[in-house]
Formats: C-alpha cells, structure tokens, sequence
C-alpha cells in the first residue's frame, strides 16, 4: 500500500503491486510519519478491497495494528475521516462493520461512497467540519 499525497488533503491510498517498497520507495510507515508530519487536517481516501486482492499476512496486520496503537493520539487529531470508494460495488456488511469497529477505536470516522465524485465532496466536507470544530 502506498499513499498519494498530491491532492492534500485528499490523501489516496492505492495497493502497490508487490509487498516490499523498490529501492529509494518509502514504507508505509514512513510514509504514514510524513502524512502527520505536516500537522494538518486530511481525509484518507481508498477503494474497497476486491475479493481477488492479495490479504496482507499476519504479521504485515500486527506491524501496522502496532503502528496505529502508537500514533493513535495523532492520527485521531489529524485525520479528519476515512472514505471508502465502492466503485465495484457495495462492501460487504462484515467489512462495513469492521472497518467502522476500527475507525471508533481510533477515533476516525469511515463513509462509503459509489464513487471518486462522491468522495471528493464528501471528504470536503469532513474537512469543513473538521475545521469548524477546531477553530
């Protein structure tokens, strides 16, 4: 997985097509540092998984669950919301649920949307009330 920055605050993430970083590619977690490095407000964007997707193993879920637990108190004050495109269709009701038991426990609330439009407006507007809160 790897993140794509260009649309700040609209952070994408997309699979890559093979497990460990090329030479000079940062990993997740240390694309993850710089995300909150910035120190502002972002919506994570992604697709729904499809069901041919390759799962991550059980020690690439432990690596990050570890990560997650350790930046918890940045990542809820930064990261607005999280919002998944189901472009391919609806999620499936276990992952929906899943995906929202993970959010609340990092205080990062998950939408599903149909499409990348849709996404688009609904992050905007997470990140407009992010900021009235905050301000």
């Amino acid at each position: 997985m790897m993140l794509n920055c260009d649309e700040f605050p609209l952070v994408y993430i997309r699979d890559h097509d093979h497990d460990v970083p090329a030479p000079g590619e940062p990993s997740w977690p240390e694309e993850m540092e710089a995300l909150l490095g910035r120190n502002l407000p972002f919506v994570i964007l992604f697709d729904a998984p499809h069901k041919h997707e390759q799962e991550e193993t059980q020690e690439e879920r432990r690596e990050k669950a570890i990560w997650f637990k350790r930046n918890r108190a940045r990542l809820t004050a930064l990261c607005a919301g999280a919002i998944v495109i189901e472009s391919n269709g609806p999620t499936p009701m276990p992952i929906r649920l899943a995906a929202r038991a993970v959010g609340k426990a990092f205080g990062v609330e998950f939408r599903f949307v149909g499409d990348d439009k849709a996404a688009r407006e609904v992050a905007t507007t997470i990140l407009e009330d992010k900021v009235l809160i905050s301000g």
